[in-house]
């Protein structure tokens, strides 16, 4: 599955300012199980810096609420993108057990 999602803020903050527009475009792919995940998590992370679930997307709310019970497996990484002073980018990826979410976070202020 894919997912794309804009969102502006429109609370002040520090880090962004009100106005600023986060594009979020996400995969989502469920695996015959987690070893399966496992080696697409790891050959597809290669060179991330580990996150080690510490992050804010890698909650287990979603999951939990899937499949009944919390991950066994929860682990991120990410990478910044090309950065700029307009633009700052990101690539994600997540594991939880059989579930993989990767993709790319960017963060245009206004």
């Amino acid at each position: 599955m894919q997912v794309t999602a804009t969102i502006t803020n429109s609370t002040p903050q520090q880090i962004f300012p009100n106005g600023t527009t986060t594009t979020l475009a996400l995969n989502v792919e469920q695996f015959p199980g987690a070893n399966a995940a496992s080696n697409f998590y790891n050959s597809t992370s290669f060179g991330y810096t580990a996150d080690n679930g510490s992050g804010s997307y890698m909650s287990t709310n979603p999951y939990r609420q899937v499949t009944g019970h919390s991950p066994t497996i929860a682990r991120g990484a990410y990478k910044l993108g090309l950065t700029s002073l307009t633009n700052i980018s990101m690539n994600i990826i997540t594991q939880q057990d059989e579930f993989v979410v990767w993709g790319t976070a960017s963060f245009v202020p206004q």
